[in-house]
């Protein structure tokens, strides 16, 4: 079995074998690329043995855009168009909330939306949540109400009884268009119930909305991970 052998000044050798098992019909070759490829292209075969840089490509329905780790008693997690990719390069967005418990038991979770002046605290918003089977509506508010119980934050030790978990789906932020939320959530109430909510909400504002802030109702956010991602068509 041959092999090629280079060998750095400083001693030690770089191979490339042959494969342990003989070639099946004929003899392989392949032929190299005439120049370099760019910044993480790869090398690829056309199947008859000519080699050549492709570009990896992303097929990820859900690209990931940034994550915020709460662990210390924090007032509010924003996401805003500063980060890349955010609010201006895809139709529909997502923010997954996993372990998050409230610093205050039984406060529930809310959102505010920016636009070009900063967050918008006027009375537009219209939420209707669907919480253990029952609708509530709370119309003409000036934040997104996204459940209607509040959450627990019992915990013995490392061990957590109670905390919330959810996914909520953003659309419609270009101008002249009205802001949209939705979401499915699973978390412990301050009794230790289990509470599932699907809720929407949307604004009556047709302001371009260029970030998103999620807070609590009273007190901080004390654990959680907050993680946007833009959803490719």
């Amino acid at each position: 079995m041959s092999k090629i052998s280079l060998k750095h000044s400083g001693g030690n050798v770089v191979s490339l074998n042959s494969p342990t098992n003989a070639p099946s019909a004929a003899d392989v070759a392949f032929k190299l690329p005439n120049q370099d490829g760019s910044a993480n292209e790869f090398l690829k075969t056309d199947g008859s043995g000519n080699l050549s840089f492709g570009t990896v490509t992303n097929n990820n329905t859900f690209v990931k855009l940034s994550k915020t780790t709460i662990t210390s008693n924090t007032s509010q997690v924003d996401f805003t168009n500063s980060i890349t990719g955010a609010f201006d390069t895809y139709k529909t967005y997502a923010v997954t909330i996993t372990g998050l418990v409230p610093q205050n038991d039984d406060y529930t979770l809310r959102a505010r939306k920016f636009d070009s002046n900063g967050i918008y605290t006027g009375a537009e918003q219209h939420t209707r949540v669907v919480e253990n089977g029952s609708l509530y509506s709370y119309p003409s508010d000036d934040n997104f109400v996204l459940i209607r119980q509040g959450i627990g934050n019992n915990s013995s030790g490392s061990e957590i009884y109670e905390n919330f978990n959810g996914i909520f789906y953003f659309f419609n932020f270009a101008a002249n268009n009205r802001f949209s939320v939705m979401s499915n959530c699973v978390y412990k109430n301050a009794s230790s119930d289990t509470t599932f909510t699907t809720m929407g909400g949307t604004t009556n504002v047709t302001t371009e909305t260029t970030g998103i802030r999620f807070y609590m109702s009273s007190g901080d956010i004390s654990t959680g991970e907050f993680t946007l991602y833009g959803i490719a068509s």
